[in-house]
């Protein structure tokens, strides 16, 4: 992002308190401080703001925040990725700038129906204050047994002209149609969006789903789920129904979707089930800058990450890599929040790339969550689509490397000629020893004078003739 780029702020309401409150106690440890003051710097902006597209600078954001534009990026990320906001990039005529469309948080009973929002927290905040923090925010629904309802209704109450319900005003009119049209352009465009991302007929599954006992309205409820595991694990129609199925109860036909989850993972652990209509190999410590044969297995690359699911491209290539390897439950939550991240939802091969990166390049034995994360952002940045791209993105980030590490080289090998120059023309300075430290000194002796000698000997006798005082003198 270039600092001086422009924004705007677009919302569709303010902030309530409940959401404030969803947002202050739920999104906070999910967002860190950056991102949490991100977020409320905008909605202040937003709500304070008399026109919504007056365009601000970026580098305003950068100054009340007190960070520079890497940080701000990250924590824009973070904001984006909690679903708390979409971002978009427009070229207008004179400057580009930003479009900034704020999302109110969901309510806490949404926050923990949530798969992926529910196990961050918990993963954050741990699971006493988890608990702690449903009782505090759910509240639980009153068991109105034994009662008489006396509550009345608008009409018992009001009094409305029966001419103005059977012919509404034309201003009530003008409001209904501008929401309606709002709300139709949003729903197609939802609509549109999941129907051109995923290669998978709902249509055909509710019609499965009809044939058996199965709650068909908990099923539309859930299409989303149902839409990430089947990019995560590459589940057909036929497939996804029968686990629908085995997650149904028999007794109250209704659907444990997190036993839906588990029932799936469990059947990929160890057993993927995948044909090997594509092959592709990867040898320990192999990358695409080192390797001789780059554009052949990159081709390779390219059509096994296009071809195989994400949980499946993983598996293969950490057993290729170490046969006892496996791919986690941690692992799995990783690849299934990058597929709800929307960037990269219509396209696996990217994720599959990522994969391949963290594993082969980067030599680590799992999968990272928040470095994907970082690579996901800039990725999204730099207008990566394809895994062909994503490539070229690791091979210039792999270059960028090197020159680097050549620079530190030459500037130290520099640094080292520069000291050992300054040495060389270093005066020496020479100081004669002294004789006496000298290796072949010797001491001359000199004979003693006879009279010093007799004088000596008188000195001694005197000494020895004098009388004791004390205890301790000599006898």
């Amino acid at each position: 992002m270039d600092p001086k780029a422009g924004f705007i702020i677009v919302r569709d309401d303010n902030l309530s308190n409940t959401r404030r409150r969803s947002l202050d106690l739920l999104y906070q440890p999910l967002l860190h401080p950056i991102a949490y003051a991100l977020t409320n710097l905008l909605w202040q902006l937003g709500e304070i703001s008399k026109n919504p597209l007056f365009k601000r600078p970026i580098s305003d954001l950068l100054a009340y925040l007190n960070v520079d534009i890497n940080v701000f990026e990250r924590a824009l990320r973070r904001v984006e990725g909690a679903g708390l906001m979409r971002t978009f990039y427009k070229k207008d005529s004179v400057h580009p700038f930003y479009i900034f469309h704020l999302i109110q948080p969901v309510s806490a009973r949404e926050f923990f129906r949530s798969d992926l929002l529910s196990i961050g927290l918990l993963e954050i905040v741990g699971g006493h204050r988890f608990l702690t923090l449903s009782r505090d925010l759910i509240a639980k629904p009153y068991q109105f047994n034994n009662v008489h309802d006396l509550t009345r209704n608008f009409l018992e109450v009001y009094n409305v002209g029966h001419q103005d319900i059977t012919d509404l005003p034309t201003l009530i009119k003008q409001i209904r149609s501008g929401m309606t049209a709002k709300m139709a352009s949003s729903l197609k465009e939802d609509q549109s969006y999941i129907n051109e991302s995923h290669d998978f007929n709902f249509e055909l599954l509710l019609d499965l789903m009809k044939q058996s006992y199965s709650d068909v309205d908990a099923v539309k409820r859930h299409r989303q789920l149902i839409l990430t595991e089947h990019t995560l694990y590459g589940l057909d129609e036929p497939a996804m129904a029968n686990y629908i199925k085995q997650a149904t109860s028999i007794t109250s036909n209704k659907i444990d979707f997190n036993k839906f989850k588990w029932l799936i993972s469990k059947s990929f652990q160890g057993n993927p089930g995948i044909p090997s209509k594509t092959k592709f190999k990867v040898q320990p410590g192999q990358s695409i800058k080192q390797n001789p044969k780059v554009s052949r297995e990159k081709a390779g690359l390219i059509k096994a990450a296009d071809y195989y699911s994400p949980v499946q491209f993983l598996y293969h290539l950490k057993k290729q890599i170490n046969s006892h390897a496996i791919v986690t439950h941690q692992e799995e939550n990783i690849l299934r929040q990058l597929i709800d991240n929307h960037a990269f939802r219509d396209n696996q091969g990217v994720i599959n790339i990522l994969s391949y990166y963290m594993i082969v390049e980067k030599h680590r034995p799992a999968l990272q969550s928040t470095y994907m994360q970082y690579i996901m952002a800039a990725w999204g940045q730099a207008g990566v689509n394809t895994p062909a791209e994503a490539l070229n993105e690791i091979e210039k980030f792999n270059r960028g490397v090197t020159e680097r590490k050549n620079k530190r080289i030459k500037k130290m090998q520099g640094n080292h000629a520069r000291r050992y120059s300054y040495n060389r023309r270093k005066p020496v300075i020479k100081q004669k020893l002294p004789k006496w430290a000298r290796s072949d000194y010797h001491v001359k002796l000199h004979p003693t004078n006879p009279k010093v000698q007799r004088k000596i000997k008188q000195q001694l006798a005197k000494l020895n003739h004098q009388p004791n005082h004390g205890k301790g003198g000599r006898k």
